[in-house]
């Protein structure tokens, strides 16, 4: 997100749908886009399809903590590196 960047920290991290263009957010590398995911133990909650089974754009990054107390009736999927997805 524009502004929150510093030289050894690439600041708070989003996804762009340029639809929805509210935010101002700056396209960093993804190396450091995941580096800094990793770092603060995020996870990715997502929906694919509306309940009326439409295409759905709804994701928010959470702490991994706060994730399993929000989710309770969701498909979890390790994408860590080697996991078998």
């Amino acid at each position: 997100m524009a502004g929150t960047r510093s030289a050894d920290d690439p600041g708070i991290i989003r996804f762009d749908f340029p639809e929805h263009g509210v935010d101002p957010l700056e396209p960093i590398d993804w190396l450091d886009w995941f580096a800094k995911f990793d770092a603060a133990g995020l996870v990715l909650l997502y929906q694919e399809t509306t309940p009326d089974g439409a295409r759905s754009n709804f994701c928010r990054l959470l702490e991994a903590d706060a994730a399993g107390a929000l989710a309770t009736d969701v498909e979890w999927v390790d994408a860590s590196p080697g996991a078998s997805v």
